[in-house]
């Protein structure tokens, strides 16, 4: 079979609104087809090539990938400890389907449709991301506009059947009990008979982080060193699970200064 060189360089130079690509990939001639299709797109920005699993970890941790090109045997060593990483996961497109048929197909046109096809779907995933986190900014933003007047600094508790007032500050995490919640804090371990829903409207979303439909967290009560993407670990060495649905927000709080 004859390879058609691509007469582009390996990275490509785009505007930075592009979606950045890493390709990894051991085979100079899928490499190549590869590079054809993403030079070609104006979309997407080649910004790194990978021979072997070492690279790509390099790449990813380097250049910050939206998009990955990767065969699913290279990736366990890469993806199964993110947070090793330092960086959040990129959208996966797996080589390990296309290759029989298509990259390496006598019919290079029918290979290339397939692969565009591919490509264009793992785009639809990235700027789904990109949707999301802009409402989680907007969100952060307006909820900081809105000033911190409005959140009391005290809620009324109850602890063995005494009810005292508890600065929020000192409230690490509260979990939702059925209808009522379990607040722990730096002074122990308290009730509020009020479901999480009313319970988070009175706290500062600037500071008290959803981590699951259950779970609230306060960021100045955080173990940044010992938190993953996956659980959240408080200073006083709680850990809780962080839900699917808030995961990329909660790394990206993980890796800001706030």
């Amino acid at each position: 079979m004859t390879t058609q060189i691509c007469p582009t360089p390996a990275l490509d130079v785009r505007p930075s609104a592009t979606v950045r690509v890493v390709v990894c990939e051991p085979d100079p001639e899928i490499r190549v087809r590869l590079r054809c299709v993403l030079v070609g797109d104006p979309m997407l920005t080649l910004a790194a090539e990978a021979r072997n699993g070492a690279e790509c970890q390099a790449a990813l941790e380097e250049v910050l990938p939206e998009l990955l090109v990767i065969r699913s045997e290279l990736m366990p060593a890469l993806l199964d400890s993110p947070e090793e990483c330092g960086c959040v996961l990129p959208v996966v497109v797996n080589l390990a389907g296309l290759l029989p048929g298509t990259i390496r197909s006598q019919q290079p046109a029918d290979g290339t449709e397939v692969i565009r096809k591919a490509l264009d779907e793992a785009l639809q995933e990235v700027y789904s991301r990109k949707v999301k986190q802009l409402a989680y900014l907007v969100g952060r933003y307006v909820a900081g506009s809105e000033g911190k007047r409005r959140y009391p600094s005290l809620l009324n508790v109850d602890c063995d059947g005494h009810s005292i007032d508890l600065n929020v500050d000192e409230i690490s995490a509260v979990i939702a009990r059925r209808r009522q919640v379990s607040i722990r804090s730096t002074l122990g371990h308290f009730v509020l008979r009020e479901p999480i829903g009313i319970v988070v409207r009175k706290l500062d979303p600037a500071l008290f982080i959803r981590i699951h439909r259950s779970i609230v967290v306060n960021a100045r009560h955080l173990d940044r060193a010992r938190s993953i993407r996956t659980h959240a670990v408080l200073e006083d060495g709680a850990r809780y699970p962080v839900g699917p649905n808030y995961r990329e927000t909660f790394g990206e709080l993980l890796q800001s200064d706030c």
